[in-house]
C-alpha cells in the first residue's frame, strides 16, 4: 500500500510524537480519510520528514502523531532568494508553484520604478496566504521541508543594502544592454569549478516595464549581470530558466 505524503503547517514535539496543525490535517482527514493507526509520511517546516502513525484527530485541524522513523529530506543546501515583481493575471503564483520546485526558499517582492502591478497593502495578507498555500503544495509535492519565507515588499535599494556582503545578487540581462558579459550556464560552470560555491544567491528579475535608469545605475554597480541566450524572454520564462540552470549549485554533487 502506498504511504502518502502531507504538510502541514506547525507542529510541536511530544514525548514519542507530535501534535500537528494546519490544512493538511483536514486533508488526512477528509480527502486521505486516515484513521487511528493508519500511517503517513509527514513534512514537517523546518523540522524534517518523519513517517508516522496517526494516534487520533485532536480537533479540525489538529492531531497527535507516533514517530516511527525520520526521513531524509531534498531540502537544498544553499539558499536560494528571488527578488521579483508580483505579475499581471497571478501569474506569479505560477513562479512561485515551479520555484520551489527547483529549490527556491524565499521570494521577495520587488517594488520596482516601472512595476506594472503595484502591492495594495489592503490585500496584502490576503496574497501572502495565497502563496502560502501555493508554496504548501509544492513542498509536499518535491518532499522539502525547509520553511519558506515570503518577505515583505522591498525597493531594490533596499534588496541590495539588505543582501549579506558574501551573498551573490544576479540578474538576468537582455544581451542589447550590454551589460551582462557572461551567460548565466557559464557563470556557474565558473562556480562548479571554483573553490567555494556562494552560500547565498539571489535571483533579481526586473518588472515588466523595464528597469528605470537608476535601478540600472544600480545593478551596475553591485549586480552580477548574466544573459539567457540572445533571444528575450517574458518574466515568468526568465525566472524559471534561471532557477532551472541555478538548481545545480543549491544541492551539489560530494
Amino acid at each position: 500500500m502506498e504511504i502518502r505524503r502531507v504538510s502541514v503547517t506547525d507542529a510541536e514535539l511530544l514525548e514519542d510524537g507530535w501534535l500537528v496543525r494546519g490544512a493538511g490535517v483536514r486533508r488526512m482527514r477528509r480527502v486521505l480519510r486516515l484513521r487511528p493507526s493508519d500511517v503517513v509520511d509527514l513534512l514537517i517546516p523546518g523540522k524534517g520528514l518523519y513517517r508516522v502513525r496517526l494516534v487520533g484527530y485532536a480537533g479540525r485541524e489538529e492531531a497527535v502523531v507516533q514517530t516511527i522513523q525520520r526521513l531524509p529530506t531534498v531540502d537544498p543546501k544553499r539558499l536560494l532568494t528571488l527578488v521579483m515583481p508580483p505579475l499581471k493575471h497571478e501569474k506569479i503564483d505560477e513562479v512561485l508553484r515551479r520555484g520551489v520546485e527547483l529549490g527556491l526558499s524565499r521570494y521577495i517582492p520587488l517594488e520596482a520604478e516601472r512595476a506594472v502591478v503595484h502591492i495594495d497593502p489592503s490585500r496584502w495578507s490576503r496574497r501572502v496566504q495565497r502563496w502560502q498555500r501555493i508554496v504548501q503544495e509544492s513542498l509536499e509535492s518535491s518532499g522539502c521541508s525547509r520553511r519558506f519565507i515570503i518577505e515583505a515588499p522591498m525597493d531594490l535599494a533596499g534588496v541590495l543594502a539588505a543582501a549579506p556582503s558574501e551573498a551573490v545578487v544576479m540578474a538576468p540581462v537582455e544581451p542589447r544592454r550590454g551589460i551582462a558579459e557572461i551567460s548565466i550556464w557559464a557563470w556557474v560552470q565558473e562556480q562548479t569549478a571554483g573553490p567555494a560555491i556562494p552560500d547565498a544567491i539571489y535571483l533579481l528579475l526586473g518588472p515588466e516595464g523595464g528597469w528605470s535608469d537608476r535601478e540600472i545605475k544600480l545593478i551596475r554597480e553591485r549586480v552580477v549581470c548574466v544573459h539567457l541566450g540572445r533571444r528575450t524572454l517574458r518574466s515568468v520564462t526568465a525566472a524559471l530558466a534561471a532557477m532551472a540552470h541555478l538548481a545545480p549549485l543549491l544541492d551539489p554533487p560530494p
